[in-house]
């Protein structure tokens, strides 16, 4: 009878999930961002990103602009250039080598590949979170699902071919198998972090103290080497990528006015030169609240997880995708204590990554900027602690 209980209540949940997979589609379809009408495939994000690894594939450097930048070398795309910042690509040179395999296809089916297989990544591994955590919460399935992909950042992802999906996946992927002993598979599956390690700036710091309390050192290992021997090779077969990247891309963000969707930029907005500061002094006041939970417990990922993208130095709305991992993660924390909070915490959590994220999205549209976007990250980090603050050093 137990175990027919449990299967029911399986379904259950995977039917809920399968309920919000298809709304979210839904709605990303009908909002238009799934559309690329004639030859915007070769302007989106995932064409530059495609357009490296195809150039090195094709005998070419594509961090020196004299074999680089050519009217003959159209990729698939049309001029694949940079004009925002001089002609090398935005990106580090291993990124360069975590991209090839998808250098290999046309343009055209690469993308295709790279959405369709991250919606699905993310998707598996969402709900494989789900399962370890709120099974028994199937409106909790039906609106993490619907985030997922209905998300303003969801949206953009899809738009514009970025790297949210996978990331979602990669660090899920790296999350369940450290808890489960899986240290070699969590320690390659972090490697995707290095694809924006801007964004792991807590993250990783915080899964490795994490690891390592629960005594999975071996992924902390598996990662270290992996990820020297990515950076390793790039600056082997491209040795003039660093140099390029900090001529073109970090000397020019240096010296010009926050534009990114990050808290620095938001409060520099409203008082100039104080408001990087006064940041760093909110991220600073967040991560000491951080040291509060118990770091063998996931209210310790949740928090940290959630604060490190509002703690990245550099950061667009698309990559809010990666909030969803911390919600799951967070509600399954409040779940051990109260059924109905932990409810109001998941569709609290929704509005603000569906609803809020959309209209400060119309907002960003009409003002040319998207730095409102930064407060998402810090009142998901802040509903969460909120929320988890009478589990803290629960395992004590």
């Amino acid at each position: 009878m137990r175990i027919d209980l449990a299967k029911r209540e399986q379904l259950i949940d995977l039917g809920a999930y399968l309920v919000g997979l298809v709304f979210g589609l839904g709605i990303l379809v009908a909002s238009g961002y799934a559309d690329w009408p004639g030859d915007a495939l070769g302007r989106s994000d995932f064409a530059k990103f495609w357009a490296g690894p195809r150039a090195l594939l094709l005998g070419r450097d594509p961090y020196d602009a004299r074999t680089w930048i050519d009217p003959t070398l159209q990729l698939g795309a049309r001029l694949i250039n940079w004009p925002d910042h001089g002609s090398t690509p935005r990106y580090f040179g291993w990124a360069v080598l975590l991209m090839f395999p998808f250098a290999l296809l046309p343009l055209a089916t690469a993308f295709a590949l790279w959405t369709v297989g991250g919606i699905a990544a993310a998707a598996a591994a969402i709900y494989a979170l789900l399962r370890r955590t709120l099974h028994g919460y199937p409106i909790a399935y039906t609106l993490i699902a619907m985030t997922l992909l209905a998300s303003q950042p969801a949206r953009l992802t899809v738009l514009l071919g970025q790297w949210g999906f996978m990331l979602t996946a990669a660090l899920v992927a790296t999350v369940i198998w450290t808890r489960e002993g899986r240290s070699t598979r969590a320690g390659l599956s972090s490697i995707a972090f290095l694809a924006k390690p801007q964004l792991f700036v807590l993250t990783a710091p915080a899964l490795a103290i994490w690891a390592w309390r629960r005594g999975q050192l071996r992924a902390i290992a598996v990662a270290t080497v992996a990820g020297a021997a990515i950076v390793g090779l790039s600056l082997v077969l491209l040795p003039g990528w660093p140099a390029a990247w900090i001529r073109d891309i970090a000397s020019p963000g240096v010296t010009t006015d926050p534009q990114t969707t990050t808290l620095a930029s938001v409060l520099y907005g409203f008082f100039g030169q104080p408001g990087p500061w006064i940041a760093f002094a909110i991220i600073v006041g967040c991560a000491a609240v951080c040291f509060a939970f118990d770091p063998r417990e996931d209210a310790w990922l949740a928090a940290w997880l959630s604060l490190s993208l509002v703690a990245a130095p550099y950061v667009w709305s698309y990559d809010q995708t990666l909030l969803v991992v911390p919600l799951v993660l967070g509600g399954g924390v409040v779940a051990r204590r109260s059924r109905p909070l932990v409810t109001s915490v998941i569709i609290t959590g929704t509005l603000i990554l569906v609803v809020l994220t959309t209209v400060l999205a119309v907002v960003a549209a009409r003002r040319n900027l998207e730095s409102y976007s930064a407060v998402v990250p810090l009142l998901v980090f802040a509903l969460l602690v909120a929320a988890m603050w009478p589990s803290r050093r629960s395992a004590e």
